[in-house]
This record gives C-alpha cells, sequence and structure tokens, in this order.
C-alpha cells in the first residue's frame, strides 16, 4: 500500500507555478520585495541574500525566454507570409515566363513543373522551399530561362536562410524553456526553504507569515496535480475536467501494481 505524501511535504510554490512561467515570475517579485523591505533585520537579511541570486536567475531567464520567443514569433510570421503571399506571386511570374518559351503542353514545360503550382502552394515549409531548389535545377538544361533560374536560385538563399533562421529560433526558445524551468524549481525550492525558516522565526505568530508570499496569485492557481490512492480490483476517477486538443497529461504510479489510465467523456 502506498501512503498518501503528507500535505505539508508538498512544495506549494513548486505545484502551483507548474506550466504558468509568468505566475512564477509574479511570486517570485513579490516575495523578494517583501524580504528586501525588511533587511534591516539580520534575519531577513539573511534569507535575502539567500534568495536574491536566485530570483535574479529566475527574473534573467524569464527574460530571454520571453525575447527569444518573441523573435520565433516575428520569424514564423514573417516566413508564412512570405510562403502564402510573395512566393506564390513570384511563382505565377515564373510560370507566365516559362510558358513564353514553352508551351504548357510541351515536355520541357512538363519538365519544369512537372505538378504545376503544388509543390509551391502545398505541403510543409521545408517542402515548399526546397521546391525552389527543385524548379532551379529543373530549368538548368534550358539556357533560355537563365534568367528566370537566376532569380529562382537567388530567392531560394533568401528563403532557406529564413527558414533556417526560424527553425533555430525554435530550438533557441526550447533552450531558453528548459533553462527557465530548472530556475522555476530553485525558486520555488528557495521559497518553500524560507517558509519553513519563517515557520521555525514565527512559530507563535505564523499569521506574519503571510505578508511574505503572494497567497492571492497561488490560492487562484487552477489544480494541476492530483493524488489518489487505488485499492486492488477498483476503479476511481482521477478528476472531471475538460481537456483542450493541446493540454497534455502525465501519469505517475509510485506503486509496483500495474495501473491502466483512460480518458472518457462521462465520469463513469
Amino acid at each position: 500500500k502506498t501512503m498518501k505524501k503528507w500535505l505539508y511535504l508538498v512544495n506549494t510554490f513548486l505545484v502551483v507555478t507548474f506550466g504558468t512561467f509568468r505566475l512564477g515570475l509574479r511570486i517570485s517579485k513579490y516575495h523578494f520585495n517583501a524580504l528586501k523591505s525588511m533587511i534591516a533585520d539580520s534575519f531577513f537579511l539573511g534569507l535575502y541574500n539567500a534568495y536574491s541570486p536566485v530570483h535574479s536567475s529566475y527574473v534573467s531567464s524569464y527574460d530571454t525566454w520571453k525575447q527569444r520567443k518573441g523573435l520565433q514569433k516575428s520569424l514564423t510570421r514573417q516566413l508564412t507570409d512570405k510562403l502564402d503571399n510573395e512566393m506564390r506571386k513570384k511563382v505565377r511570374g515564373w510560370v507566365s515566363g516559362v510558358t513564353i518559351e514553352f508551351d504548357v503542353n510541351t515536355p520541357e514545360y512538363t519538365a519544369i513543373f512537372p505538378n504545376g503550382r503544388t509543390p509551391f502552394n502545398k505541403g510543409g515549409q521545408n517542402e515548399r522551399v526546397e521546391a525552389l531548389k527543385t524548379l532551379a535545377l529543373a530549368m538548368v538544361p534550358y539556357s533560355v530561362l537563365d534568367g528566370i533560374r537566376t532569380e529562382v536560385e537567388d530567392y531560394y538563399t533568401v528563403m532557406n536562410t529564413l527558414l533556417e533562421t526560424q527553425k533555430g529560433a525554435i530550438v533557441a526558445v526550447e533552450t531558453a524553456s528548459n533553462a527557465l524551468e530548472v530556475a522555476r524549481v530553485n525558486m520555488s525550492n528557495a521559497q518553500f526553504a524560507n517558509l519553513g525558516a519563517l515557520i521555525n522565526k514565527f512559530v507563535t505568530n505564523l499569521s506574519y507569515i503571510e505578508s511574505f508570499f503572494d497567497l492571492k496569485a497561488i490560492r487562484s492557481k487552477v489544480q494541476l496535480i492530483f493524488t489518489g490512492i487505488v485499492k486492488p480490483l477498483q476503479i476511481k476517477n482521477i478528476v472531471k475536467r475538460t481537456l483542450l486538443p493541446t493540454d497534455q497529461v502525465i501519469f505517475t504510479n509510485d506503486g509496483v501494481t500495474e495501473l491502466r489510465f483512460y480518458k472518457g467523456a462521462a465520469k463513469d
């Protein structure tokens, strides 16, 4: 039988900030400023000095994450706009240029545009950009199209550079997110440690401790973690909640017995 974790050993700060870096920033700033206002007292100065680098690391990691997310969003918008507007216009122009030399019913035209404009208008970003390179190569045998081929090659270079930059920005966001997650855990643990220190110091006046933590933010957080015990051969409802298509559910079995989980349209 697995014993349920004692409530007072659950790191509240770690739980409520799970999946929300913004809330982590809010409660960290609140706690940091609350301690800073009391540094004239040597006890609080000690807590402040210990928490300050943890807080600074979180804020710095958060700012980096936000900056990289903004850049990635901007690059994605640029790439999408070029693919869906600018490139379509250019392809139409190239098709017109080719038809001046080769009628659409000729083998030459088919060799250059075997699938018409579809490869440039549909498919993933990588495939659509690579279609430009394929087009340029298809024009090589026809010197009369050298001018158009040069335009295609130049545009491929522009689009491929933008694509690589955008994909690199996605990786950069993921890297920053991982670093911020580490900072979130450190920040949550530091606040939990300070809570313990404050309880030890003010055990006879616990209400005083509340002013050092953003309780409004902490208490308003939607519950994300659910625990329970399942008896042998029984079914237990974990939670009833509407899930969005992008939501993720993580199950952890702390026992030695195999458990099966399922999601249904109704509680039963």
